[in-house]
């Protein structure tokens, strides 16, 4: 036969954000091999896509997932989104370098405590995923807070010249493994006890490679962390990512603010991009809520001394408290292993239960949870409603999901995810181009903001772009057949917040019976076939060894 699989009669939407055309989308050897009208005896498989869409695979531009596929190497959650391609590696968390400095830090929500690392460098972690399969491909950025932690452990200081030269060997490392550039996490710990010039240092490095710098920006998420931003990007001379683009709600205006700081950079001719959380409620620590920057130097064992002590709980309170008392009633606990049956209640909840102040409540939950408090995961509102419809309308924004992998049987069961893990694309669809409301999630208000061509670019093409991916996200002729096949009336996402102590976050979306990577069918009639086609993505660096 001339094609291994016929997409025939589907509403191709190719990725460009150019209108629809109905066309036939043929594959052969793991490529696009025709967009056009073709016969049906020239393939051994026909699909008929009538009353469906046909677009690129999705491309998540934000995962904390790459821990996660080592256990579950199906990714469920992302591939039945349609998301065919993941970036990892970010808010300055990685899967490598591992050294004796940090091997002893692993634990965190983005890091199961099942899997133990038994790599050093990318190109070991790499080979993991090679040997075992992956169902989507995979692409990685090294986490700037992962580089500092390798050479300086939890150390609250800045490196002196000899750690910051080893800092620069890790990046170096790493780019010529085959990361795509660096990401920072400078809200939290160890990323936050940097200065702007230790980072400018390594995007430097990452520059020489032709890579990209990702940001979680310094915190409180407010403008002048984008400015940083911008002032790294210029400085190094590197494309920049600002990650999860947000000013918090109760500052009005400060969006508005920050997205005009981004706009007037790209003005002056800096490549500056953004992607943005699709929900209200964005993904946190409950760490990070409550204890200052200098109360996590030292690492778990010292956090848990300081969180236990009562007049050092006070002095933590004092110092959050400049920045305003955080709002607890927006903040859901997502995972708590000491108290699972809080979980998908707020705080403000939990403290009516309770009997106790919020912020009791807050520092027992982490005391509680012993050694492993930098687990308690926590989903905390970080958008008004309006800023969010006002960024993702953008040109230059794209979405994320901002999550890990999930599924519903097995190791990842145990947790109680964001929706977004299994819905954030998808709700996309939902809420901003059909502008539907779920009747069991009303907080995420639907509205129509862009086409259906728009949202489809701002989830292919835009991130292949940031990317530097120029054999994926479009539906083009010698293009990877990274392809989604969906529903546009009906695709839904499905999981909800999971509210006053249910878990049973673990659902589905609807709507997307076929997506295929690298030519192979991973979903097939809304099931997953186990196949395991996914690549690992090297960036431009990379040199083969």
């Amino acid at each position: 036969m001339v094609f291994d699989v016929l997409i025939r009669n589907g509403r191709v939407i190719d990725g460009t954000g150019s209108p629809w055309f109905k066309a036939d989308v043929a594959i052969r050897r793991s490529k696009i091999a025709k967009v056009g009208r073709c016969r049906v005896d020239q393939a051994d498989r026909v699909i008929d896509a009538t009353g469906f869409v046909v677009s690129p695979g999705f491309i998540d531009i934000h995962q904390h997932g790459e821990i996660h596929l080592v256990i579950n190497p199906n990714a469920e959650s992302l591939i039945r989104q349609g998301i065919t391609t993941m970036v990892g590696g970010n808010c300055g968390w990685s899967a490598a370098p591992i050294t004796q400095r940090n091997k002893h830090l692993v634990h965190s929500p983005w890091w199961p405590r099942e899997v133990k690392p038994t790599w050093e460098t990318f190109n070991d972690f790499f080979t993991i995923y090679e040997r075992q399969g992956v169902a989507i491909n995979v692409a990685n950025l090294v986490g700037h807070g992962w580089i500092r932690s390798a050479v300086m452990g939890w150390e609250a200081r800045l490196p002196t010249d000899d750690e910051l030269a080893a800092m620069q060997a890790h990046t170096a490392e790493a780019m010529a493994d085959g990361v795509f550039g660096l990401s920072t996490g400078l809200t939290y710990p160890p990323g936050c006890w940097s200065n702007t010039q230790e980072v400018i240092e390594l995007c430097r490095i990452v520059a020489k490679y032709g890579g990209f710098y990702a940001t979680h920006d310094r915190g409180p998420p407010w403008p002048e962390g984008k400015a940083e931003a911008i002032g790294i990007g210029q400085a190094a001379a590197i494309p920049t990512q600002i990650s999860h683009i947000e000013t918090h709600g109760g500052e009005g205006g400060r969006q508005v603010e920050a997205l005009k700081l981004v706009e007037a950079a790209r003005a002056r001719g800096q490549d500056v991009t953004y992607d943005v959380c699709t929900t209200l409620y964005g993904g946190g620590w409950l760490v990070a809520a409550v204890m200052p920057a200098w109360a996590c130097g030292g690492g778990a064992p010292k956090m848990l001394e300081r969180v236990s002590d009562h007049a050092t709980r006070d002095k933590m309170r004092r110092d959050i408290l400049r920045t305003g008392e955080p709002s607890w009633d927006h903040i859901i606990i997502l995972w708590c292993r000491a108290h699972p049956e809080v979980m998908g209640m707020t705080v403000t909840e939990i403290a009516a239960l309770w009997n106790m102040a919020p912020w009791d409540v807050a520092f027992d939950l982490l005391k509680d949870e012993g050694l492993d408090l930098v687990e308690v995961d926590t989903a905390t509102k970080g958008h008004t409603r309006r800023d969010l419809e006002f960024t993702f309308k953008q040109p230059s924004c794209m979405p994320n999901t901002d999550s890990w992998f999930s599924a519903p049987y097995g190791l990842l069961s145990k947790r109680s995810p964001h929706p977004r893990g299994y819905g954030g694309f998808p709700i996309v669809l939902r809420k901003w181009v059909r502008g539907e409301t779920r009747p069991d999630m009303p907080e995420e208000v639907g509205t129509r903001l862009v086409t259906l061509e728009d949202a489809i670019r701002k989830m292919t093409s835009l991130p292949a772009q940031r990317l530097g991916l120029t054999d994926r996200g479009l539906l083009q002729e010698g293009m990877w057949a990274d392809i989604v096949v969906f529903d546009a009336d009906r695709v839904s996402d499905q999981a909800p917040y999971p509210r006053n102590g249910q878990r049973k976050p673990h659902r589905y979306p609807v709507g997307i019976p076929y997506v295929f990577v690298n030519g192979t069918r991973v979903i097939d009639q809304g099931e997953h076939t186990q196949s395991l086609p996914g690549r690992v993505l090297r960036g431009p660096g990379y040199t083969p060894t």
